[in-house]
């Protein structure tokens, strides 16, 4: 299907209105930014300066799309030469500089998105699950049976930095979520070319592309779904050239694969990988067979990577009815809302506004120029279609413990595919001749959209403060994910030795989820690292009583009998702690100490030369940091 210029000025008024709107919508929530309106307070966190620069860009872009609609440029055809006025040498030369300006611009672009993404790197792991992943990757224990494949690439990662001798921070971690950042801009080029026609409009949809929320994925983000956003970014632009008539078929099945491997949530794909599988010129047997592998090279790869069903049927449970969410709670969730809500409803409605707001103005002008008709999709906005409405459709029905404003990721990557959509649907108002001003306009303004989310989360202190935000007593949110956020902030302060600062959080974490044996512990840790022991004792004890099986409450409460000259007791901690998953040097160090200075000399010098043989690396760090005496 050939698309004609907009005549009409209907639909660009509405989206220089829409994108009034929306800025207006940011103003008035960052004036006074609270949790309601999360997708859109980010701007009241940031200094002046930024705040300045951020509230610039808008303004610009909607006064390039005001510009747009009320005069909007020569149509460049008319400034061309006419059909054999120029010289076929001067042609072939034209020719050959295109083909050398796309070979040499992604290259050229990546180099700065990396140092974008380097630079606009989250300083904090409060969005998602980072806090959890980075301890679990410090530790090289990752448990994540809906992602197991983004799980085995990290845990690569971070085989590959301790060969090197590299830390295991957060810091270094970024190198992966910047990889696949790169490969995602990649793709997204690759998308980029399939929608637009010219070089112009090339830019602007690259552009729209990565300026969605996605892009914060890339930005040092510690989770399952950098390496997912990168999986679905190439099967939407392989998808794209196979409704082409392009490109291999065989990566078909693999890259559905390689997205139902790295989250199970993906697997909303399905339809769509099924259009592109039947269609085509290939005989009826072989299009059959090629719809049949990807669900069967998904499934194996799973069961390859030690998921299994009953994990696929918990995450579906889990999704659209809440439930049981892990080893940081002990009881069964229910979400704080219904479906049928309006604080249900308004999340939804953040989700998008964060995500995906310029394809969303692209899609309601585009429709307001259409009067609501739906005539027969193209071929490519039919594939499109079928990948963006299931999970549009999953994102309405989830019922997840932790709200979208803690959890937006996982909605980030299922609507990913309706923003292509939106832009595919609505390229009619920037690929038309007399567009150049619109185009950009829409370029300034998406990166006004995205620019005070990415900063936010790029400086340690407004991140915290927005976290804050979301977590503050006018949020409807769950009791878990009330515990889940100040627990994200304790580990925040815990993690850089500032045991008086994350206090107060691990007070909140208890009050909000008073069961959870971890947040009794996590008490009882700060006041005996701030060596206030006798206040801690109670906490601690509390908190192995509730979990006699986690070695490290028992390890803990251990530490602080052993300071308090309880030595047996102390030995005893130590003893359980060992048995039920702590055979860990310190915890045999310890337990060492413990029955030495309870008067079992001979029992404790044959745990340390166990120790001295299984972690010799440990026993000379420790005898050196002694001073070569040997242990007390």
């Amino acid at each position: 299907m050939i698309e004609h210029a907009v005549a009409s000025k209907t639909p660009r008024i509405w989206l220089a209105a829409g994108a009034l709107a929306y800025a207006v919508g940011v103003i008035v929530a960052s004036a006074n930014p609270g949790p309601r309106a999360w997708a859109l307070h980010s701007l009241g966190f940031l200094p002046p300066a930024l705040r300045t620069l951020g509230l610039a860009l808008l303004v610009l872009g909607i006064a390039k799309l005001v510009h747009g609609v009320f005069r909007p440029g020569e149509n460049p055809a008319a400034a061309q030469p006419e059909r054999g006025s120029a010289p076929k040498r001067a042609k072939t030369k034209r020719v050959g500089a295109k083909r050398a300006n796309r070979q040499f611009f992604l290259p050229l672009l990546l180099i700065p998105l990396a140092a974008t993404f380097a630079l606009l790197r989250a300083r904090t792991q409060f969005l998602g699950d980072g806090t959890v992943w980075l301890s679990g990757l410090q530790a090289n224990v990752v448990t994540a049976k809906n992602e197991p494949l983004s799980a085995a690439l990290w845990l690569g990662v971070t085989s590959l930095l301790r060969t090197f001798h590299v830390p295991i921070e957060a810091h270094t971690l970024a190198v992966l979520p910047i990889l696949c950042g790169l490969a995602a801009a990649t793709f997204a080029w690759g998308i980029a070319r399939e929608l637009a026609p010219q070089k112009q409009e090339r830019i602007t949809t690259l552009v729209l592309l990565l300026t969605l929320a996605t892009t914060q994925l890339f930005c040092g983000y510690i989770e399952s779904y950098p390496p997912v956003a990168m999986f679905v970014f190439g099967f939407l632009w392989l998808g794209l050239r196979r409704v082409r008539g392009e490109g291999p078929i065989l990566l078909l099945p693999i890259a559905f694969a390689l997205c139902v491997a790295g989250h199970l949530a993906t697997a909303v794909l399905t339809p769509a990988f099924l259009f592109l599988a039947l269609r085509g010129r290939e005989p009826k047997a072989h299009r059959f067979a090629l719809a049949a592998a990807g669900p069967a090279l998904a499934i194996g790869l799973l069961l390859l990577l030690g998921s299994n069903p009953a994990e696929w049927f918990r995450s579906f449970a889990t999704a659209t009815r809440g439930g049981d969410v892990g080893n940081l709670s002990t009881t069964v969730v229910k979400p704080a809302y219904g479906i049928l809500s309006l604080d249900h409803l308004v999340d939804f409605g953040n989700a998008i506004l964060l995500i995906l707001p310029i394809p969303l103005l692209l899609l309601v002008a585009r429709l307001a120029e259409r009067r609501g008709r739906i005539t027969t999709l193209a071929p490519d906005t039919a594939f499109l279609a079928l990948a963006a409405v299931p999970g549009v459709a999953l994102v309405a029905l989830l019922r997840l413990p932790l709200p979208p404003a803690q959890d937006w990721d996982l909605i980030s990557i299922l609507l990913l595919p309706a923003a292509v959509f939106a832009i595919r649907a609505g390229r009619s108002l920037f690929t038309a001749p007399d567009s150049k001003r619109l185009n950009l306009g829409l370029a300034t303004f998406a990166a006004g959209a995205l620019l005070p989310y990415l900063l936010v989360n790029a400086n340690e202190s407004t991140a915290i403060r927005r976290f804050e935000t979301i977590l503050s007593p006018d949020a409807k949110i769950t009791s878990f994910a009330r515990a889940y956020g100040n627990y994200a902030l304790w580990k925040h302060f815990s993690g850089r030795g500032n045991p008086a600062s994350a206090h107060p959080y691990a007070i909140r974490a208890l009050e909000s989820e008073g069961g959870n044996p971890r947040y009794w512990t996590n008490v009882g840790l700060d006041l005996y690292q701030m060596k206030r022991y006798d206040e801690a004792l109670p906490y601690l004890e509390e908190g192995a009583k509730r979990g006699p099986n986690l070695w490290v409450l028992r390890y803990n409460l251990g530490l602080c009998l052993k300071e308090k000259g309880r030595y047996v007791e102390a030995a005893n901690e130590f003893g359980v702690a060992a048995r039920t998953g702590g055979g860990r040097p310190e915890v045999l160090h310890n337990l060492g100490i413990a029955l030495f200075k309870s008067g079992r000399a001979d029992s404790a010098i044959a745990i340390w030369q166990d120790v001295a043989r299984r972690w010799p690396a440990y026993a000379q760090a420790l005898q050196a940091q002694q001073g070569g005496a040997p242990p007390p």
